[in-house]
């Protein structure tokens, strides 16, 4: 996992592992908090969105969700909103 440490301290993901492969961080569409949570939606250098969450008490990161956009195995001709599809993977993200 890369991160890039912010003003105030906080840890935003560059880019991170997944399946073997190394996925860049193109976009942070949004992020959240709970008290022992930070999460970040964000959009990859793969074309899917995946949603990040970082644990503060055990300082590690965990991909909690990915969103795939079907669209892209279809072809670009079709109108409308894409069609989405979630896998939930419930593993460690690579550091």
């Amino acid at each position: 996992m890369l991160t890039r440490s912010l003003v105030q301290g906080e840890e935003t993901p560059r880019a991170f592992t997944h399946g073997g492969n190394q996925r860049t961080v193109t976009e942070i569409v949004t992020r959240w908090y709970t008290e022992t949570h930070c999460y970040f939606r964000l959009q990859a250098d793969d074309g899917y969105r995946y949603v990040l969450r970082y644990d503060l008490d055990h300082l590690i990161w965990e991909l909690v969700m990915g969103e795939i956009d079907r669209r892209r195995d279809v072809g670009a001709k079709r109108r409308g909103p894409p069609e989405r599809a979630l896998f939930r993977p419930n593993v460690a993200v690579d550091d």
